[in-house]
C-alpha cells in the first residue's frame, strides 16, 4: 500500500465538462444557478488538500432541492468520470493498474468518494475526491471520516505510506493444511498520529480477515510455480530464492507492507508451510 497519483488538471473546469455533459432540464438549471458557491468549495478543496487540511472542511450551505441536484452530478458510467478512471489507473510508463489501492485485493470497479458526497454533496464530481475502489472497500466504507482534528482513514492521494513494516503474517499448519493471520504492530519510525490512520483503514475496511481469506488463492498459485520448477529439476534453495526476489519485487511496487509479497516471505521462511506446499507440488 502506498501514495497513488491523484488528478493534475483544473477540478472546475473538470466540474464544468460534467456539468456540460448533462443533458437539460432541472438539474443542470439548479447546479448552474449556484456556481459561484460550487467554485469556491472547489478552491477550498484544493487548497486543504495540498496542505492535508481536508478535515477542516465546511460543507457550504445548500438547500435540500440543491444538494439533491448536486448529488446527481455524479454518475460513474458517465464518460468524464470513465476518462478519469482510465487516468487514476495508468502509470507514467503507460501501463494500466486495476489493482483497488485501498485493499490491494480485488480489481477497480468503481470509485469512491474520499469524502462523502451525503455530507459534501458541492464534491460528488470533484476529481480530487474520487479514488478508483473495489466495490468490497467502497460498501465498507464508513460516513464518518474525521475527528475534530484530522482524518480518520488513510487518504492515498495524499498521504505517504512510511517504508517500515507495521503489517505481519504469522503461518501454521490445521489438519495439514496452511492457514495464516495477519496483524499490525506499531514500528518506533511511525508515529502515534499516523498509525493510528493505518490502524482505522485496516480495520474499517476488514483488512487482516480478508488478507488471510485470500491466503489460499495465493498458496495455490505458489503451488503452481513450485511444481513447474521442481519439474525442470529446480533445486529447492534457488526454488526458494526465486519466490523472494518475486516478493520484493513486489514490495518495490507496491510497498514494505504489500500482504501476498509478506505472505511468500512467510511460506519461504516457515519449514512446516515450505514443507507443506513443497508435498502439494510434487
Amino acid at each position: 500500500m502506498r501514495k497513488i497519483k491523484s488528478y493534475t488538471g483544473d477540478t472546475f473546469n473538470f466540474h464544468k465538462k460534467v456539468l456540460n455533459a448533462k443533458k437539460k432540464g432541472k438539474t443542470k438549471t439548479i447546479v448552474s444557478d449556484i456556481e459561484e458557491i460550487i467554485k469556491n468549495q472547489f478552491e477550498s478543496y484544493d487548497t486543504c488538500f495540498k496542505e492535508d487540511t481536508l478535515q477542516n472542511l465546511e460543507a457550504a450551505p445548500v438547500t435540500d432541492e440543491q444538494k439533491e441536484a448536486l448529488l446527481e452530478m455524479y454518475s460513474f458510467q458517465m464518460k468524464p468520470f470513465q476518462e478519469l478512471l482510465a487516468d487514476l489507473t495508468t502509470d507514467e510508463h503507460n501501463r494500466v493498474s486495476k489493482l483497488c489501492p485501498n485493499c490491494t485485493i480485488n480489481n477497480v470497479q468503481s470509485l469512491d468518494h474520499c469524502i462523502p458526497k451525503t455530507e459534501f454533496p458541492e464534491f460528488s464530481d470533484n476529481p480530487k475526491n474520487l479514488m478508483q475502489c473495489c466495490m468490497t472497500c467502497n460498501g465498507k466504507k464508513s460516513k464518518i471520516w474525521r475527528t475534530e482534528t484530522d482524518r480518520i482513514f488513510l487518504n492515498l492521494f495524499i498521504d505517504e505510506v512510511p517504508n517500515h513494516q507495521y503489517l505481519f503474517v504469522r503461518g501454521e499448519l490445521i489438519e495439514g493444511a496452511p492457514v495464516f493471520s495477519f496483524r499490525l504492530e506499531q514500528p518506533t519510525e511511525i508515529d502515534d498520529l499516523f498509525y493510528a490512520k493505518i490502524v482505522s483503514h485496516y480495520t474499517g475496511l476488514d483488512l487482516l480477515n480478508r488478507f488471510a481469506e485470500n491466503s489460499p488463492d495465493v498458496i495455490d498459485e505458489l503451488i503452481f510455480i513450485i511444481k513447474s520448477s521442481i519439474e525442470n529439476s529446480i533445486p529447492t534453495d534457488k526454488i526458494k530464492k526465486s519466490i523472494l526476489s518475486a516478493a520484493s519485487k513486489l514490495q518495490e511496487k507496491f510497498g514494505t507492507n504489500y500482504w501476498k509479497a509478506l505472505l511468500y516471505i512467510e511460506c519461504v521462511s516457515n519449514k512446516d508451510i515450505f514443507d507443506s506446499i513443497i508435498s502439494n507440488a510434487v
